[in-house]
């Protein structure tokens, strides 16, 4: 049968320090070649939590094995073509499932401005940012990089004070208001906060795909 496209949230294998141990997705070892003849796959990993999520192009025999590992959410359902995947992004999110909510959730990814009018492209689109801000604007500083490995539904007041101070510096740094942020405020918040604000570029997950 013809390969289709299938969106998922893997795991995230290795530690990144060395070529051996470089991050990879789950789904190398569910033997998901990259660029074979009739399967590919692309991935943003998480650099906070260990997890990717990918776009799977594979026969549909392999994407039922896929979805059977209990470690691996599928977050849409086959697509036959590239244009099938964007027709798909471009439709409502409509009522996310709650499993899939708690699971993005968890992985620091907030979706409490999601609503049914939210499109799928929207909702990819801040996923996307994040992992930008994450990789790029806070690479090399560990107590920025560091927020985005708390609790969404934490204090800030219970964020440690050099991580925290460090934030609010890179935010002050890009002129972003941080007058309205108290010890109460929430994690979520302030990652919302961001993400409506920094004005970021396109991101592409596949050569067709962008967000």
């Amino acid at each position: 049968m013809a390969s289709t496209y299938r969106f998922y949230r893997t795991p995230r294998l290795g530690d990144g320090l060395t070529r051996q141990t470089a991050f990879r997705s789950k789904l190398n070892d569910l033997g998901i070649v990259r660029a074979d003849a009739t399967q590919d796959f692309w991935s943003w990993p998480n650099r906070a939590m260990a997890v990717s999520l990918c776009l799977v192009w594979c026969e549909p025999v392999k994407h039922v094995t896929i979805a059977a590992d209990p470690d691996i959410s599928a977050l849409s359902p086959e697509l036959a073509d590239i244009a099938a995947v964007n027709a798909w992004l471009d439709q409502p999110v409509g009522a996310l499932p709650a499993a899939i909510r708690a699971r993005l959730e968890s992985d620091g990814f907030p979706l409490g401005w999601v609503n049914g009018a939210t499109t799928r492209r929207q909702l990819w689109r801040k996923i996307a940012q994040q992992h930008v801000i994450m990789q790029r604007l806070f690479a090399g500083n560990d107590n920025a990089f560091n927020f985005f490995k708390r609790s969404l539904d934490e204090t800030i007041a219970s964020v440690p004070v050099a991580i925290r101070n460090r934030v609010s510096a890179w935010m002050v740094e890009r002129g972003l208001d941080t007058s309205w942020i108290t010890g109460a405020t929430l994690v979520r918040e302030v990652v919302e906060f961001v993400l409506a604000q920094v004005n970021l570029p396109k991101c592409r997950l596949h050569p067709e795909l962008d967000f």
